[in-house]
């Protein structure tokens, strides 16, 4: 995205942050937004293994293209004891066209992104996310 929780991440915790995002003006959105290149990295991809403490996704899984394969890809970059924070739709929602009014049409395809992420995590809290249907669900990896 355009760096939002990235930003509050450094501002609030003064840690480095990798912001990944598949999408070129939403990573050079968040370069101007955050603009503190000694705490922030802008990247399409991270896939260096153990290397990483915290990885938060808000929203973005149940859109992927294959959900498995990011999930696996979380796993493999955390620590051992990392910790996985997730605010997702249960299922993945994929777009199948367009209305009358140029809103996406999204489709439930039924892959319960938490039941999978469950198989290579333990969950250990979840919260409300504001007043939606949402939860933030605190994972941790443990081998």
């Amino acid at each position: 995205g355009m760096g939002r929780v990235s930003k509050q991440l450094i501002e609030t915790f003064n840690c480095n942050v990798i912001g990944c995002d598949i999408n070129d003006s939403m990573l050079t959105m968040a370069k101007f937004y955050i603009s503190n290149f000694e705490k922030f990295k802008a990247v399409n991809s991270y896939t260096v293994n153990d290397s990483i403490d915290l990885c938060v996704s808000v929203l973005v899984l149940q859109h992927t293209e294959c959900p498995q394969d990011e999930i696996n890809n979380i796993f493999n970059v955390l620590k051992h004891n990392g910790t996985f924070v997730l605010v997702n739709e249960k299922h993945r929602l994929v777009p199948v066209g367009v209305d009358k009014n140029k809103f996406v049409i999204w489709d439930d395809d039924k892959f319960d992104v938490q039941s999978y992420i469950e198989t290579k995590f333990v969950k250990i809290k979840s919260v409300p996310y504001i007043n939606l249907n949402h939860e933030i669900i605190f994972y941790r990896k443990i081998l």
